[in-house]
């Protein structure tokens, strides 16, 4: 992904997370500008316990995605921290099936 992506040519639409049940599986899903309807979606599966690799090196503004997903999933993302949608005393990856 990091080679296909270019600024100046894609836009990241959003980062859908679904949980399979055994594994966590990541749509990162862009869109070219200027192109309707053009849209690459890129897959991958990760265990729980697996450290994502963050895209905001590349996309700075998808933090937010990342943190919701790690707080939503109680999944790892390289260098995001939990914390914006739940508090301390919330119920713990509340969208994970096995938890």
């Amino acid at each position: 992904m990091a080679k296909w992506y270019l600024p100046t040519e894609h836009q990241l639409i959003t980062v859908v997370a679904l949980d399979t049940g055994s594994q966590l599986e990541l749509q990162w899903i862009f869109s070219a500008y200027g192109k309707l309807n053009d849209r690459t979606v890129f897959r991958a599966y990760f265990d729980y316990s697996a450290l994502i690799p963050t895209l905001t090196r590349y996309i700075p503004s998808a933090w937010i995605i990342e943190r919701e997903i790690v707080d939503l999933f109680g999944v790892q993302i390289e260098g995001t921290q939990p914390g914006l949608m739940l508090d301390s005393d919330s119920i713990q990856a509340p969208l994970r099936k096995n938890k």
